[in-house]
């Protein structure tokens, strides 16, 4: 029988009705012969009485139901993120705190495993790719077309490979509270990376895509090749990750 695992990474002192509501659903289900226990690092509460099971330490395991409260932050972010393999269940008891999780809706579902990318790369990607950088340059020479050629541009590791786009998670504390903001990395200003495309660039890139073409070719040097390639819109136009 696959084991529940409620996530609860607070403080013993952290008083909360999400966090007590977890605990009696993991005793129901134990009396209902599910195995069952919350995972708190330091141990149950001391603000009420529980007979939950209660993991100090936690690794999921391959049959393991992981739930995840609604507040995906701190700690839980990197959980998420991270167990890619584990079956997981968002218990949401308070459904507008999922406005303010670090982690949008939308990425909820995991991005694709490396045999779906290397197949894509294999009958779509290596072509697509090609007529995508043709584009790109084209809008970039009408000069009108900039903006959507550094999109292509900033795209090309999701048209080669199905690369998603980095998430860069910040935690900061004020006085006492932790405030979680998440999207991708701050951009330079547009001006600045359509002059450096503009000097540099456009040639840069040229060479560049030329070079991590002929790895992904020589297939041995596939994985490095693939690495530059997503990586193209650091080169091209200053793109952060």
């Amino acid at each position: 029988m696959a084991r529940i695992v409620f996530l609860a990474p607070f403080s013993q002192t952290e008083i909360s009705g999400g966090i007590k509501t977890a605990y009696r659903h993991a005793e129901l289900l134990t009396e209902s012969g599910f195995e069952a226990c919350v995972y708190q690092p330091g141990g149950a509460p001391s603000w009420f009485e529980t007979n939950a099971k209660v993991l100090p330490q936690f690794a999921p395991l391959a049959d393991d139901i992981v739930v995840f409260p609604e507040t995906l932050n701190g700690p839980l972010v990197e959980m998420v993120q991270n167990w890619s393999r584990t079956r997981k269940v968002l218990f949401s008891q308070a459904h507008y705190y999922a406005l303010f999780s670090a982690i949008p809706p939308e990425r909820y579902r995991e991005p694709p495993g490396f045999l779906i990318r290397a197949v894509w790369f294999i009958f779509i990607g290596w072509w697509l790719s090609a007529v995508a950088v043709g584009v790109a340059y084209f809008l970039c020479a009408i000069i009108i077309g900039i903006p959507l050629g550094f999109m292509l541009f900033n795209q090309l590791p999701l048209i080669l490979t199905l690369r998603p786009r980095t998430d860069r998670i910040v935690i900061e504390v004020h006085d006492g509270v932790a405030y979680t903001t998440g999207g991708t990395a701050n951009q330079l200003p547009l001006w600045i990376r359509a002059a450096w495309f503009i000097l540099v660039g456009w040639w840069l890139g040229a060479f560049y895509i030329t070079f991590a073409w002929a790895l992904c070719v020589l297939i041995v040097t596939l994985p490095i090749g693939l690495w530059l390639f997503n990586r193209i819109g650091a080169v091209m136009t200053l793109l952060r990750y």
